[in-house]
């Protein structure tokens, strides 16, 4: 029986000391910062921590600073103890795998590894800055791949740890905060206005903070429930004494409630360390807490054997345990409940807790007999997936599943067992009738006789239970069945039949002869005769044209549409035409193809008309970062063959914007070019689509300036059609929507839908923006999901690409308002009685971005951008309100001046124009950005740049404007537009040459005072204006042209000016033209036929109406 030498005089529970509520507190705080976000959290930190800075959160600047206050051997000690950290923590990560196992032919099980996306690392600060937890949770979160880590540490007596914060940031904290206790635990894990939320957060902490950890797991994860430090040494007797004391004190001193305990086969040894222990007490300055810990929950225990000891310390389950024995190591072997174990007199549990590399986070309060310390694991999900390949095997567990399920009363389970087993070995297949009536769609297809029976044929036959169990049809209902489903046999011949051509045209190419036909789609020697109409049907059709069809089986009588239904579903009644039945979105297909099955892919690529290597250059230029210009929608994609499977449309258009992005893209644009055209005017009949489609759509719409009207209005039609409306009730949360009549319309998943729903509310945003810069009525309509799109907002709180989405629908709410208001009449004054609500208009304009702005956060691949682009779409709409003031107006101020009821909203649309330019060409986030952003950006800076020229030709008399600093402004945009790198087809090469043909004839107008009256025309000039070069790192060339007689002061005059230099401009003897347009002019008939139908296609074409002009 153990002896106790030593005992506390407080209970082995250890947590005893406080004597506050400390649940009842810490929940109160915690519902408070739920409740009032940043607010509360400053409050309670000015309440416990007397901490109130303008920002919790250290800047980059105030983070060098602060360490460079931090001497030289801190830092060198913090980096050699991180190294150690590294070290080990890169070693367990490298025992991590991911696994994948075939347990049986064709059946599939794995796992993954898979970071946490953001985690919140606490690093107390209470009585000493303890910057060894900032090793031992930051840095071990990056090492495990955790791309987002927030830190938070408290401030000591009103200060900045300078030392905790370089260990912060040299440990590779993407954040850092200065704010602890309650408080920071509460806004890490719950998210506040200025705060990111984290999946899980790591840290040691006090009594609050454990308990704030604890109250809040379940909303996020966290590390260990934690407690006081604990340490017990396992002594012989040849342990020192006084080892054992200074060991023990080592972890006494972390706070008042933190036990100490040796147990020992000595008892010499166990009362000299107790003298030794009272003897450190009078000399150790931490002795006030170290010896109240000492005294209250200090133990020394003799027992027989180690073995005893073992088995004792085993009970205890201590977070830390010391072995001071003879043979340390056997500890390995006979213990298994401990945080960390400490072998030998030369370790130590200090080394452990700031400098070897393991890591110091462990479980304390007997949590050792069930969980070890905190590791990289910590900060991974190991997660799932499966796959079955094997048809025969699917249906055998599908036998299998429906037997298990059926046992445990589960009938829904057992029917998507059963389904597997039909589809592959034949077995019975639920009909598709409600009742007894026949015969089902599949017999009465092939006129034979429909026999039914009950699934549950264990049941009574008199029992209500079988009457309602479901129909089956008889395996006698399928002649000729085999292992394989009609539906599947079907495309295995057309598989056959595809490779069989391509194989004849490899051989006729070289001269050789062709295989014999098929034998397999022959009548009756492979397919039964039916079967064999169908496929040959099939291939005798166009690919995209769908057949006219009746869907038989649906009845009159079993309509469940409500009355005052729309009138087209009326016709579907009666006539059962399945073209008049709603589109049904097809599910995205699978890395390999459609779902469940394996495709050869026919695409640009495929086809040899683009090379893999530039394909592959493209798309990962793409996704790597022009795709988050447009919010991200992609992000599910990390290939170019992810995405050649999902969509060749997709894939092409991605393909084609990068293309014109790019130096020297112009031939790759051209031939992305005219494939995507191909595939969007058979996308126009094509009877199925996926969201992937339409993702292709939006791209195409967004970048694309010469097709974006035509492919956007196609695109809102069919997306109608296909009722990607539908998405948004799945999105907030409505489940019954697929099950409501009339709705055919069915979503693999909540990231399908969600996804579908995204490309519905860009179509709207496109479509407004571009009714608004075009002056012409929007395609859209009027839809429930755009009006309520602050339920989407809300169901979506913490992701950035719906927050972007978010902001644009709710500006283009306001500016529709506008339009309605103002009408599209530009020559119409703007009555004075309309004062009042433009300015509730700027009212609403000046919340929008105040409101959105501190919902941006900066992106980890484009910056600032995201708030940037927020800012130009706020001037751009200000200026597009406020410029309606000179619908109509006079150039004369003296026979019609400016209503001066209007002279402060004239004033605003100057200042909102060059706020403009100044931010595109004055910011370098927006320069980088230039040449990616979606084209309607390309408008904001050209009607800038347009308004105000005419402004200062026309009004600036108005508004007593200096007519030269224009000059200045508009010379930094053909700068931007000529020395941006792309295609030159790109539509910023067309501005510069625009505008420096524009500027000239201001300037030229200057210098001879020919400014117009009422409608004059600029004199022209003898001379060539000659465009400034581009740069000659892009590879152009000088260009001239001629100077016409140029009028730019009108909608109609800009037009034709534009179309000069468009002209003009085009390569007729650059080397990019693949000698299609040889310069000497000399040119076949045919082929000058040939060239001029190409560039019909491929050369951009842009009116007033696009270029912003017919705004004005």
């Amino acid at each position: 029986m153990p002896e106790f030498l030593k005992t506390g005089s407080s209970p082995k529970t250890t947590g005893g000391a406080l004597t506050l509520d400390v649940p009842a507190i810490v929940k109160g705080v915690i519902d408070d910062i739920r409740a009032r976000g940043d607010e509360a959290v400053r409050s309670y930190s000015e309440k416990f921590d007397k901490w109130s800075p303008d920002s919790f959160r250290l800047s980059k600047s105030q983070i060098d600073e602060i360490i460079s206050t931090v001497p030289e051997q801190i830092v060198a000690d913090i980096k050699t103890a991180q190294r150690n950290v590294r070290a080990f923590a890169e070693a367990q990560r490298g025992t991590i795998t991911d696994l994948e196992i075939e347990i049986s032919p064709g059946v599939h099980l794995g796992h993954k590894n898979i970071p946490i996306d953001c985690v919140g690392a606490y690093i107390p600060g209470g009585r000493y800055p303890l910057l060894a937890s900032a090793h031992m949770t930051i840095l071990t979160a990056k090492v495990a791949g955790v791309p987002k880590v927030v830190a938070c540490t408290p401030p000591i007596n009103g200060q900045i740890p300078s030392s905790t914060v370089a260990a912060m940031h040299h440990a590779g904290a993407d954040e850092i905060w200065i704010l602890g206790g309650v408080q920071a635990i509460a806004a890490m894990a719950l998210g506040t206005e200025t705060m990111p939320k984290a999946n899980s957060i790591a840290g040691p902490g006090n009594a609050f903070v454990a308990e704030a950890k604890r109250q809040l797991f379940g909303d996020i994860g966290i590390d260990l429930p934690a407690g006081p430090t604990e340490v017990l040494i396992v002594a012989d007797h040849k342990t020192d004494p006084t080892t054992v004391a200074v060991d023990l004190l080592s972890q006494a001193e972390h706070g008042p409630d933190s036990p100490a305990v040796l147990i020992t086969t000595s008892r010499e040894v166990g009362e000299a360390s107790i003298r030794e222990v009272d003897r450190l007490l009078k000399i150790l300055p931490t002795a006030p807490i170290a010896s109240v810990s000492w005294d209250r929950f200090g133990e020394v225990v003799l027992v027989e054997t180690l073995d005893e000891a073992y088995k004792l310390a085993d009970d205890y389950a201590f977070e830390h345990v010391q072995i001071l024995t003879e043979h340390p190591r056997e500890a390995l072997k006979k213990m298994s409940n401990y945080g960390a174990l400490f072998l030998g007199e030369k370790t130590c549990v200090s080394y452990g807790d700031k400098v070897i590399g393991t890591n110091h986070v462990l479980p304390t309060k007997k949590a050792g007999r069930f969980t070890g310390g905190l590791w990289v694991g910590k900060f991974l999900k190991t997660v799932t997936y499966q796959e079955v390949t094997s048809a025969s095997q699917s249906a055998e567990l599908g036998r299998l599943c429906g037997r298990a399920a059926r046992a445990e009363n589960f009938e829904g389970h057992a029917r998507s067992g059963d389904l597997r087993a039909h589809l592959y070995l034949g077995d019975d297949v639920r009909c598709s009738l409600r009742d007894s009536r026949g015969p089902c769609q599949r017999c009465r297809k092939r006129n034979i006789e429909c026999v039914w029976k009950r699934s549950s044929t264990h049941l009574d036959t008199s029992s209500e239970e079988f009457q309602g169990s479901p129909l089956y049809c008889l395996p006698d209902c399928l002649p000729n069945a085999s292992l394989l489903t009609l539906a599947h046999r079907t495309k295995v011949v057309e598989d056959l039949q595809m490779l069989h051509a391509a194989l004849n045209k490899i051989l006729v190419s070289n001269r050789q002869l062709p295989l014999d036909p098929l034998r397999s789609t022959s009548t009756g020697t492979g397919l039964p005769p039916l079967e064999s109409q169908d496929v040959q049907q099939h291939q005798d059709e166009p690919e995209n044209i769908e057949p006219v069809t009746r869907d038989e089986d649906t009845d009159i009588r079993d309509s469940v549409e409500p009355l005052n239904q729309v009138p087209i579903k009326s016709l579907y009644e009666v006539t059962q035409l399945g073209s008049l039945r709603p589109r049904q979105l097809s599910p995205p297909r699978s890395a390999n193809g459609t779902p469940g099955s394996t495709r050869l892919l026919s695409d640009i690529v495929s086809q040899g008309k683009l090379d893999w290597n530039d394909a592959l250059r493209l798309t990962m230029r793409f996704l790597n970062k022009t795709d988050y210009y447009l919010y991200g929608i992609l992000h599910g994609f990390d290939s170019i063959e992810s995405i050649r499977h999902a969509s060749p449309l997709l894939f092409t258009a991605i393909c084609t914007v990068s293309a014109l992005h790019e130096p020297h893209g112009e031939a790759l644009f051209k031939i992305c070019s005219l494939e995507l055209r191909t595939l969007i005017s058979s996308f126009v009949f094509a009877p199925k689509a996926t969201v992937h489609d339409f993702q292709g759509l939006c791209i195409a719409s967004f970048w694309l300036s010469d097709i974006s009207w035509s492919v956007s209005g196609l695109a809102i039609r069919r997306a109608i059609e296909f009722q990607l409306e539908h998405s948004f009730e799945i999105v907030v949360g409505d489940k019954q929507l697929q099950r409501r009549p009339g709705t055919k319309i069915q979503f693999t998943s909540d990231e399908d839908a969600l996804s579908c729903l995204r490309v519905w509310y860009l179509f709207f945003v496109c479509d407004h923006h571009m009714s608004i810069l075009y002056g012409r009525p929007s395609s859209f309509g009027v839809q429930a999901s755009v009006n309520n799109w602050e339920r989407y907002f809300k169901a979506m709180p913490q992701s950035i690409t719906d927050t972007r989405i978010s902001s644009q629908i709710e500006l283009v709410l306001i500016l529709e308002k506008v339009t309605q208001l103002l009408g599209p009449d530009i020559h119409a004054r703007t009555p004075l009685i309309f004062k009042a609500q433009l300015e509730l208009f700027g009212q609403q304009l000046d919340q929008w971005v105040s409101s959105w702005t501190i919902r941006y956060e900066q992106h980890q691949r484009i910056g600032e951008y995201p708030r940037k682009s927020l800012t130009i779409h706020y001037l751009f709409a200000k200026l597009f309100l406020t410029s309606h003031v000179f619908r109509g107006l006079s150039s004369d101020p003296n026979k019609d001046p400016i209503p001066h009821e209007f002279y402060d909203m004239a004033q605003d649309a100057v200042r909102s124009a060059q706020s403009i330019i100044d931010l595109v060409t004055g910011d370098e986030t927006m320069k980088a950005a230039f040449v990616g952003m979606p084209h309607y950006y390309h408008t904001f800076v050209a009607y800038s740049c347009s308004f105000l020229l005419k402004l200062h030709t026309e009004y600036h008399r108005h508004l007593g404007l200096g007519r030269q600093d224009i000059l200045s402004a508009i010379s930094r945009v053909i700068e931007l537009c000529q020395r941006t790198p792309c295609a030159s087809y790109h539509l910023v090469r067309w501005m510069g040459a625009g505008l420096q043909k524009l500027s000239k004839n201001y300037e030229a107008a200057l210098a001879k005072g020919a400014m117009r009256q009422q409608e004059p025309t600029l004199a022209s000039e003898d001379r060539m204006n000659q465009l400034q070069p581009f740069d000659s790192e892009i590879g152009s060339e000088f260009r001239t042209l001629e100077d016409s007689e140029a009028r730019w002061d009108t909608p109609r005059d800009a037009e034709g000016l534009f179309s000069e230099i468009c002209q003009d401009v085009i390569p007729s003897t650059s080397p990019i033209g693949n000698n299609l347009y040889p310069a000497d002019g000399g040119m076949a008939q045919a082929d000058a036929g040939q060239f001029d139908q190409y560039w019909g296609f491929v050369s951009p074409t842009f009116g007033s109406e696009y270029l912003g002009f017919g705004l004005l």
